[in-house]
């Protein structure tokens, strides 16, 4: 069949429209699939109206640090509401902690924000289903603005494990995070502290 040029036309603009059409669709979906991935991230502790059943270890076998582990109610993250992990070290002491126990998704990473005051890292410590933990030295930028910290367990380089089967693989679920203030993070004067908010454990693809 010969096409009128009328025809020819026509079927040029079907094809434009069509294109634009799917080039609409792959930009519109991107997005919604960042957000469902986002979506997915298992809340554990937002800290809006309290500590979200966090808890506190004072490194109590190395006697002498002055910690702190105190609700704050009008700073945030994003929303008033965070909590603050800090120590004195100068009469002695190793770390203090805060801590929680559960049952998260075997995760691809660990998320939180912190506003830090005097520290130029952190410790963190995270524990498999079998309870062999793991800790990770996190390093910090010196700023006072709320910066990210991203843990991947299964593939970031840890500094020691210990307990369950202590053959340094990750095992599946989740079952303890501690977020460590520790004397060698300190900048100076042997004491610093921490404002720790949205913490959130980004479970690994099924």
């Amino acid at each position: 069949m010969v096409l009128s040029p009328l025809m020819r036309h026509h079927g040029g603009m079907n094809r434009i429209v069509s294109l634009f059409a799917v080039v609409l669709a792959v930009v519109c979906l991107g997005p919604v699939r960042a957000e469902n991935q986002a979506g997915n991230a298992v809340e554990l502790g937002t800290f809006d109206k309290g500590k979200d059943d966090w808890g506190y270890n004072g490194g109590w076998e190395f006697k002498g640090a002055q910690g702190k582990f105190e609700f704050v109610d009008s700073e945030g993250h994003t929303s008033p509401g965070s909590m603050r992990l800090g120590a004195d070290f100068s009469g002695g002491g190793a770390y203090v902690a805060m801590t929680k126990k559960g049952d998260w998704p075997d995760p691809e990473r660990l998320e939180f924000w912190v506003k830090s005051e005097g520290l130029k890292g952190l410790i963190v410590r995270m524990a498999d289903e079998n309870g062999q933990f793991f800790q990770f030295p996190i390093d910090l930028q010196e700023t006072d603005d709320w910066q990210q910290v991203a843990l991947r367990p299964k593939t970031d380089t840890f500094k020691g494990n210990w307990g369950g089967p202590k053959d340094g693989i990750w095992h599946g679920n989740v079952s303890q995070i501690w977020i460590n203030v520790a004397k060698p993070n300190c900048r100076e004067n042997q004491a610093g502290s921490a404002l720790i908010d949205d913490v959130v454990i980004v479970p690994a693809a099924s």
